[in-house]
């Protein structure tokens, strides 16, 4: 599919159901474009106009994707999660969705432009993990958290998109069989890769941030190969690489939390994404925003953990024996 073709069927200026303006064009996905838009009956709002690509809704098994991407994301209201606003047609066979337009670039585009500090990637992964801890919290794996579908706002405020192969956890859909692997293969988890998964499990959500952390201070992915079995082989078998062998100055609690993270068994993993945020938050202040309440990691000092202090003590208190019997 040719992107740029597709995305000149929609110029600037471009009205679709009536209401919608087209002001630019934003890119395409896998399933269809995404442009800047204006309401025209909400006093010109800025939204984002998702629109399935028409060859795609005689699919069943894509429309049915569209669909339940509209259905999911509807039950979730986070400041780190887009708002999904409403679900139509244009009334030619165009379907769409409209969104909340986040001002900013993907943490993809970020990456690209150098490793971040760990410092900057903690704030961006405790966010997230809020915002994937939410889903969850409302029965919804997203199934494909990476770096593209992962917003930064000009304020630095992390937003989660595109839920189009999220699942329910309690969900007795066929959209999916329970071996098959969706996502993005360099951010599955074993048991997805595999096809030993028996079901939505929100701890691939986790294996995924646990190799996203790595990526964001590293600038590479810990696995990686354009060989599908030399790919799953190494996320089933490789232990995950020493950050500090690859960049100086990133603590070691940041490596043990990657490794957690991304646990080859699930239940080895945090078993919710809230366990994982927390321990960032043992390393930050962290305060209150006035949206909903959501939290944000701040750093003021470093700080010590109770566990830290405890390592520390037992550590002075070794060094005292050792000086005391040698001296005397």
């Amino acid at each position: 599919m040719n992107q740029v073709s597709e995305l000149s069927k929609y110029p600037v200026g471009t009205i679709i159901a009536k209401r919608y303006e087209v002001i630019a064009p934003i890119g395409e996905g896998a399933m269809g474009v995404v442009l800047k838009a204006k309401d025209l009956v909400l006093d010109g709002e800025i939204i984002a106009l998702k629109i399935l690509l028409k060859e795609f809704v005689k699919d069943q098994s894509i429309f049915a994707r569209f669909r339940r991407e509209v259905l999911l994301t509807r039950r979730l209201a986070h400041p780190h999660i887009v708002r999904l606003y409403d679900f139509g047609d244009s009334g030619d066979g165009t379907y769409f969705l409209t969104m909340e337009f986040v001002e900013g670039e993907s943490l993809a585009a970020r990456i690209k432009k150098g490793k971040l500090d760990w410092t900057e990637a903690s704030q961006f992964l405790y966010q997230i993990a809020m915002g994937v801890g939410y889903a969850h919290s409302q029965g919804v794996v997203h199934r494909d958290i990476k770096p593209a579908n992962i917003l930064i706002t000009t304020k630095g405020e992390i937003k989660i998109t595109d839920f189009g192969v999220a699942r329910s956890l309690d969900s007795k859909d066929k959209l999916t069989r329970t071996d098959e692997a969706v996502g993005s293969p360099v951010y599955m988890c074993p048991e997805q890769l595999t096809g030993a998964a028996t079901g939505p499990d929100s701890r691939s959500d986790i294996y995924a941030l646990g190799i996203m952390a790595y990526e964001l201070v590293v600038g590479e992915l810990p696995f990686f190969s354009e060989n599908w079995v030399i790919l799953v082989r190494m996320h089933v078998n490789d232990p995950m690489p020493v950050i500090t062998y690859k960049v100086t100055g990133v603590p070691f609690w940041f490596q043990i939390l990657v490794n957690k993270a991304a646990a080859k068994e699930a239940k080895d993993r945090y078993q919710n994404a809230n366990e994982f945020a927390n321990v960032i938050a043992e390393h930050y202040d962290v305060w209150k925003t006035n949206t909903a309440n959501a939290l944000v990691p701040r750093v003021v000092n470093q700080k010590f953990s109770g566990s830290s202090l405890v390592l520390i003590g037992l550590l002075v208190i070794a060094i005292i024996l050792i000086v005391v019997i040698l001296f005397n």
